[in-house]
């Protein structure tokens, strides 16, 4: 009796890889593109959607020293919390504003307060500083969150 050809393993495992592989570059532009407006998988992924329109006042914090709002933002996250050796200062702002008079806002701003901006990335439309001023670290990200703009400033300073 005849045996039918059996196919090998490898082709198998090859196939579900490229299977794997095709998905995630598919989620990837659509999130790129915005046809997913927030990631499916991570820490984002149970935030909340896009606003449709500005809130109506700060919520509770302080601004962070150093690291000034956009002028005409919102403040809306506001976090403050030892992590181990250090104090982390995060607010959250959005801002009807061009994406580029964003950018070049803080930039000034960086200059004016003394930090060196140790490097700069770019990825799926998202702008990230990281920053140092003496024994201060920080960060400040701008990202187009239609129709808005949402700026991300934090800091840590090490506590005493």
């Amino acid at each position: 009796m005849p045996s039918r050809p059996r196919i090998p393993l490898y082709v198998g495992l090859i196939v579900i890889a490229c299977v794997f592989v095709y998905t995630l570059a598919l989620l990837g532009v659509l999130y790129a593109i915005g046809v997913l407006d927030r990631p499916l998988i991570g820490p984002e992924a149970a935030a909340d959607p896009a606003l449709t329109a500005m809130p109506a006042a700060d919520v509770p914090g302080d601004d962070i020293d150093g690291l000034p709002r956009y002028p005409g933002s919102l403040r809306i996250e506001f976090t403050e919390e030892r992590q181990g050796p250090w104090t982390v200062t995060e607010a959250e702002y959005l801002a009807e504003a061009d994406p580029e008079e964003v950018r070049e806002y803080f930039r000034d701003a960086f200059r004016a307060n003394g930090w060196e901006v140790l490097s700069t990335d770019y990825s799926l439309g998202e702008w990230v500083y990281e920053l140092s001023s003496g024994d201060v670290t920080g960060i400040v990200e701008i990202e187009p969150r239609s129709p808005f703009i949402e700026i991300e400033l934090e800091i840590q300073v090490a506590t005493p």
